[in-house]
Parts: C-alpha cells; structure tokens; sequence
C-alpha cells in the first residue's frame, strides 16, 4: 500500500511538472529590397536584395507565482537574392528568458526583434539590421502599458588576432502621459585592440546622449496617427591613440502622419558630424546611419502599407534623402515580416 502512495505522488508530481511545461516554436521571415541612388560623400548607391528565415524552438515553464521561464534556440538564415548558396549567412541564437509582471530579462544571443522600441537610425543604420540581427550579451526590459526602459548589453567582438575587442551599452525608454511622451536613448560604444596588440590599432570610446519629447495622436476623425518628436543629441568621440576628442551635437525634428494604408514621415537633422570617425574606422566603430556626418540632413518617407495583419506586414517606402550641398537621394524600400506566432495565437 505505502509503494502504491508513492507511486501515486510521484504520477501526480510529473503529471503537475508537465502541465506546467509546453513547447515552444516559432517562424519567422524577413524579405526585404532596398534600392539606393546616391551621389554624396556619406552613403553609397548600392541595392540591398535579400531573405532571412529564423526558426526557433524552445521550452516554457510557469511556476505559481506566475513568473515565466523560457529557453529559446534557433538560427537566421540570410540569402542574398541573386547570390550562390555558398554566400548566405548562418547567425545562431540561444537565450534565456525570464519575465514576471513587467520584467523581461534575457541572457545569451538574443535577436533585435525582442525590443520594444527599434534603436534610432544615428545608432544602428537599417544596412546593419539586415547583417547583425542579434544582441550578443543581455538584454532588460521593464514595461508598464505604453511606457518602457529597455538597457542592452551587446559584445560585438570577441578579442582575438583577428578580430578587434568591442561592445556597446544602451538604454532607452519613454514614458507616456496623455498625448505626451518623454524619454530618450544614451549608449556607450567601446573598440578595443586585437591579441596581441601589435601593432598598436588604438582604443576608441563613443559616447552619446539623446532626450526627446514627443506629441501623439490616434484614432482621430482623419487621420489614424499623428505624431511630432524633437530630440536633442549629444555625441562625444575619443581616439586614444593620437589623444584626439571630437564633440558633436544637435537637434533632430520627426514627424509622421497616417491614414489608412498611406503614411509620410519625416526626420530632420541640423548640427554637427556625430560619427567623427567614420571615415576611418566605419562600422567597426559607428553604426549609425553615416548620413549623420551631414550638418544638415533630412530624410522624408511616403510609405504604402500593402498588407496590415498580425502575423504579416508588408510595406513599400520611397524616400528622399537631402544633404547640404548634394543632390537628392532616392531609396525605394519593399519589406514584409511574417511572424507564425502571431498567426497561432500562441502565448
């Protein structure tokens, strides 16, 4: 009788463990073909063609308490459109995820997607979203309705005698009350030598601050959103190598306007070079889109949403990119991101 008890206790406990487990999986597809005609110094013409496919699986457990653990692992696959096999791009991701009420917490190799707010385009250029899609390190979120703090850990190089040591901090949030939001975005970016150190290459720090406020609107009579943003942007660049330091700052202007499938944005940008060092070290160092060299740069987008579902949104954007002294340059963007989780519902 006391090993039937057992033997029941020990049914009931792992039928309880399983019920508090689940499988996890995912698809995701990225497709995008960005055009670029430009004659400046800044920004190359060149057409960007390509897909990525990002399966995922993993595990969910729940406790009582409702805290949630996950495990997640999969791979990006990138093809270039118009290119052999043998040139796509393989990136592994494997995370751990811990949420409870308003926090998400992750360790490992987590993709951009699992941010709140996509970075600025002075700090991650979309050229680079499409190569780098993950986060290497960490990444923490607090979010409360509408308002957010989000603070990544991003090791970008592991030092080695090829590859240069470099990582990055950010944190960026905003909080939003009636029509009004406040917040902002600060980062700081790190390039070190590679092993060993000689020659030596030279060691660079790249600070930037950037507080905004902003106005919205949704859902009115006309228009489906509304919205103006004004942002200060603060860039501070050392090279210590030479003992050189360049400072930067300015103001950027964005407005976006939308009614049913037709939107135009706006952003403009009017005061100093904030990636000083771009000509030298590139994205090794600055991954912000380089047109934020121009004293003056702006940037207007008229963006047809040709599908708006959950689990698929496809859009085409033609936009014209203005800097002093250059003629205009034109980008015709097409994307579509489908997401399978959101067409399963599951949670």
């Amino acid at each position: 009788m006391r090993n039937k008890i057992i033997i029941l206790l020990l049914y009931c406990s792992l039928a309880i463990s399983l019920q508090a487990q689940s499988f996890l999986y995912n698809v995701k597809l990225d497709y995008y073909f960005d055009n670029r005609e430009f004659k400046n110094t800044f920004s190359d013409s060149q057409t960007l063609f390509g897909i990525r496919l990002s399966p995922e699986v993993g595990l969910k457990y729940i406790e009582s308490n409702g805290s949630i653990h996950k495990l997640i692992s999969g791979i990006h696959y990138l093809q270039p459109i118009g290119s052999q096999l043998n040139q796509a791009q393989l990136n592994p991701f494997l995370y751990y995820k811990y949420s409870k009420k308003w926090y998400n917490l992750h360790f490992g190799i987590v993709p951009y997607s699992e941010l709140i707010q996509k970075l600025p385009m002075y700090i991650m250029s979309d050229s680079l979203s499409y190569l780098y899609p993950n986060i290497q390190g960490a990444l923490f979120q607090f979010q409360k309705g509408k308002s957010y703090v989000e603070l990544l850990c991003d090791w970008r190089g592991a030092q080695s005698t090829t590859t240069r040591e470099a990582f990055r901090v950010i944190i960026q949030g905003r909080h939003y009350w009636k029509h009004y939001s406040f917040g902002g975005v600060s980062f700081l970016n790190h390039l070190a030598n590679k092993v060993p150190s000689e020659p030596k290459l030279g060691v660079c720090d790249d600070y930037l601050l950037s507080p905004s406020v902003g106005l919205h609107w949704s859902k009115s009579k006309v228009l489906d959103s509304l919205s103006f943003g004004v942002s200060y942007l603060f860039a501070s660049t050392k090279e210590r190598i030479t003992d050189t330091k360049k400072v930067g700052h300015g103001i950027e202007w964005d407005c976006f306007v939308k009614w049913k499938f037709l939107a135009i944005q706006n952003s403009f940008y009017f005061g100093e070079n904030l990636l000083p060092f771009y000509q030298k070290y590139h994205s090794g160092l600055h991954l912000g889109d380089p047109f934020y060299q121009a004293t003056r740069y702006n940037r207007t987008s008229f963006i047809l949403y040709l599908i708006q579902k959950p689990f698929v949104q496809c859009q085409f954007s033609w936009n014209l990119h203005f800097t002093k002294g250059d003629p205009i340059g034109n980008q015709q963007l097409l994307t579509l991101h489908f997401n399978l989780d959101a067409l399963t519902h599951k949670k």
